[in-house]
């Protein structure tokens, strides 16, 4: 089953996808806390990564932190880009940071859902995130049309 859930979030990384077994619908990983989230379904643990994820999730303190380390990896990753004189290096470092940014993106959401943040801060810095995925994709696209 995990293999097929990744085959289609490759094919459609923003889909939500679900599975019906029975009368019901399952939901796996991200999916299934964004389904919560919207619709304030109750999530069931299957198996000890998911219980895992949760007591992760439970720590906000630990959402913060991996915030500002994500920002961090985020800015060095930036740095190198830019030191950079290998074209091919160059596009491997801005994948590697929109990456970064969807990591960003959906802890800050989290941090949202969490109440961490205030509804003004939450649009200022969804705001300022959308802007560096703006400029990183054009910057990717220009040194795709160098080669």
């Amino acid at each position: 089953m995990n293999k097929m859930i990744e085959t289609i979030k490759e094919l459609k990384p923003n889909a939500i996808c679900m599975f019906k077994m029975g009368n019901f619908y399952h939901a796996y990983n991200r999916d299934s806390y964004v389904l919560s989230y919207l619709f304030k379904y109750k999530i069931k643990e299957l198996g000890s990564n998911h219980k895992e994820l949760e007591k992760f999730l439970k720590k906000d303190l630990e959402i913060k932190n991996r915030i500002r380390t994500s920002t961090n990896d985020l800015l060095e990753i930036a740095y190198e880009a830019n030191s950079s004189r290998n074209i091919d290096y160059k596009c491997e470092l801005l994948t590697k940071m929109i990456a970064k940014i969807k990591i960003i993106d959906f802890l800050l959401s989290l941090s949202y859902d969490k109440t961490l943040l205030t509804e003004k801060k939450y649009y200022k810095l969804g705001t300022r995130l959308d802007d560096i995925t703006k400029y990183t994709n054009g910057w990717l696209k220009q040194l795709l049309g160098l080669k």
